[in-house]
């Protein structure tokens, strides 16, 4: 039949096919021999021990639009760390009529949303003592850095009556004093109807907390979100916006935070920062003190290897530097999940925009931190140490030279926890993820200095290119 026939041509020309084709070999250096030494580019890796300091990252950028720190920490280690927050608070609704004749019957503040960290897990339910106080300026763009609180800022007799204390297990309610509230409510008809007068009179709020007894360690850091907090005045009051209307009971509102919240903390750790290398060096949340790596030591080590080498740091191109901060086991050894860092990454100061004429300079992750598959300082437990890639960084202090690096803020680097927000386009699905210092986690570790035997050190893979 043809089909037959037609099957057997194909079958015998597949079978001659497969049998030519594995007689071919392929010889893959087949030409090599033409190609330059000029051409082939030789990978090396080079280990660096990392010039790393003890250092505070101060001048902190604070400003949240909802979010205050309010606690305060002693550790052995660290010493006192303090936090508080200042805010503006202005009516829930402008044009209200506050009556005359008023009858205070109750005044507070309420928050209702809070967390907290501690550094202590014995430290969990303890009681805390806050306060307020009238502040003598509003909180504006002004203020920018979590260490820029004077002691002429705020009125140092509080408006709360006595202190409330708080076990950080639920919302926070602060009582105030009925004459602070009495004359809030001594404002004027302009001032009731534009929250920028209001505040202009009222200034801000500054919110504090008392210190654990001295010689006793311990304490909580307590985030409160500010956005949803109110101040309340229930009263009995005359209405006056009609004749012959009886007294009546009401509740005014107003909201705190309309604009800004600004953080400011103070750290006894500054006494501990230090040039001079350590066997082992400090790592304190927000702006406590942080290994720093001085960007000229780091230079002077690398032209030292050069030189040594015969390497042209102009030819040198790094294909990957990843730094590695050893640690001890801390005793017990949960501190590493309750108390350590999550992750260490580089950070600098950088300027940025708060508002079309306002500038300040920020702590900012290296932009290394979105290179594909960084690891971006995490934590290994397994291997006991941080780790992560700043190869842009180390190629731009191979390239630049000393003067330029002393003369800028973008090579001086604090290893700072960073928090990582995921975003999803509406419009394509894609997620996005972004970086940013932590700024509210106060948390609290040791790493190894460079005199320790596993000191810190950067590891490169390079090449170098032929004249």
């Amino acid at each position: 039949m043809p089909f037959k026939s037609i099957f057997k041509s194909a079958a015998v020309s597949i079978a001659i096919l497969a049998l030519i084709t594995s007689c071919i070999t392929v010889d893959k250096t087949l030409g090599s021999a033409n190609v330059s030494d000029d051409y082939v580019l030789q990978l090396n890796s080079a280990t660096f021990k990392l010039p790393l300091e003890m250092k505070l990252a101060d001048s902190l950028q604070a400003l949240s639009q909802s979010n205050g720190y309010l606690g305060s920490v002693r550790t052995p280690e660290f010493g006192l760390a303090n936090f508080s927050f200042g805010t503006n608070f202005c009516p829930y609704r402008v044009k209200v009529n506050f009556g005359k004749d008023q009858i205070i019957k109750n005044a507070y503040i309420t928050f209702s949303s809070v967390s907290g960290t501690i550094a202590d897990e014995t430290q969990v339910g303890i009681m805390q003592r806050m306060h307020v106080y009238r502040m003598n300026r509003i909180i504006d763009e002004e203020y920018a850095y979590n260490n820029q609180l004077k002691d002429e800022d705020y009125i140092h007799t509080a408006v709360d009556s006595g202190g409330t204390y708080y076990t950080g297990t639920d919302s926070l309610t602060i009582r105030l004093k009925h004459s602070f509230a009495r004359e809030i409510l001594q404002a004027s008809k302009l001032e009731r109807d534009s929250s920028v007068k209001f505040v202009e009179r009222y200034k801000g709020l500054l919110f504090t907390c008392d210190a654990p007894a001295e010689g006793t360690y311990g304490g909580r850091v307590n985030t409160i979100s500010t956005s949803a907090a109110s101040l309340v005045i229930a009263v009995n009051f005359q209405p006056t916006w009609k004749e012959g209307l009886p007294r009546k009971d009401t509740a005014f509102t107003f909201v705190l935070s309309p604009d800004y919240t600004q953080n400011f903390s103070t750290y006894e750790s500054a006494a501990l920062e230090s040039t001079q290398m350590q066997e082992h060096i400090l790592v304190e949340g927000i702006g406590g003190v942080k290994p720093y790596l001085d960007p000229l030591a780091l230079k002077d080590a690398i032209t030292e290897w050069t030189a040594r080498e015969g390497l042209d740091p102009k030819r040198i191109i790094v294909g990957k530097a990843t730094f590695y901060l050893p640690y001890e086991n801390p005793d017990p050894l949960n501190k590493l999940s309750n108390y350590y860092p999550s992750n260490l990454f580089p950070t600098h100061r950088v300027l940025s925009s708060l508002s079309d004429d306002t500038e300040i300079r920020s702590y900012t992750p290296l932009t290394d931190i979105y290179t594909s598959n960084n690891n971006v300082g995490t934590l290994n437990r397994s291997l006991g140490y941080y780790y992560g890639d700043f190869s842009s960084y180390v190629q731009k202090i191979i390239n630049n030279d000393r003067e330029k690096i002393a003369a800028s803020n973008d090579y001086k680097i604090w290893f700072m926890t960073t928090d990582a927000q995921t975003n999803q386009s509406y419009y394509t699905g894609q997620t996005s993820t972004t970086y940013s210092t932590n700024l509210g986690t106060y948390s609290v570790g040791s790493i190894n200095g460079p005199l320790h035997d596993n000191a810190p050190y950067m590891e490169i893979v390079y090449t170098v290119l032929s004249e």
